[in-house]
């Protein structure tokens, strides 16, 4: 939580409940970023940092790539706000989505909020492939790429993923009708 980092061919994001999860799909380069709900100044933290991260990495205040960001249902209701800071700051990127993720992430029996999502964006054959899924938490393992950075706290533990059995498939595909996509312009 709280972090954000960089990979030339793939990046994810776990843990995604009431969080807001962000990706920057540059021609050679994906950034992510993982902003768990708090007050809108810690909030605005997360996006500077993750809006710093992508114009440092591609060395333009408006680089060329495509804007993602990934919600858990309805659960965070500023999320149209916190997109339009991202999109102004990176140049308005054409191609910007909030993606709503609701199949496979039915609130278990007794629950309100709906299970947690782990997201996937990765560079295969020249296109942008997005999935997503409910990873349980003992099935997290230690590995996957260093952060970059750590916007609030320090990094404590090791970075996780999703074990080689949970990455092999069950991957929903960030498409209707399994989540609602907005375009932003």
């Amino acid at each position: 939580m709280f972090e954000y980092g960089c990979d030339q061919a793939h990046v994810g994001i776990t843990g995604i409940a009431g969080c807001l999860g962000a990706v920057f799909a540059a021609p050679n380069q994906l950034y992510a970023v993982h902003i768990p709900p708090n007050d809108a100044t810690v909030n605005r933290i997360g996006a500077d940092a993750f809006i710093a991260m992508v114009q440092g990495g591609e060395g333009a205040l408006h680089p060329a790539g495509s804007l993602h960001v990934f919600v858990n249902g309805m659960l965070r209701p500023t999320v149209d706000d916190e997109t339009r800071h991202i999109f102004d700051a990176l140049g308005a990127p054409a191609t910007t989505r909030i993606y709503r993720l609701f199949a496979g992430l039915t609130p278990p029996i007794g629950s309100v909020n709906p299970l947690s999502a782990t997201i996937k964006v990765q560079w295969i054959a020249g296109a942008l492939q997005l999935g997503y899924k409910h990873v349980p938490d003992n099935q997290l393992i230690q590995g996957g790429n260093a952060r970059t950075g750590r916007y609030r706290g320090s990094l404590e533990d090791d970075p996780k993923r999703p074990s080689n059995g949970e990455l092999a498939a069950g991957w929903n595909q960030m498409t209707n009708p399994n989540c609602f996509i907005v375009r932003v312009h």
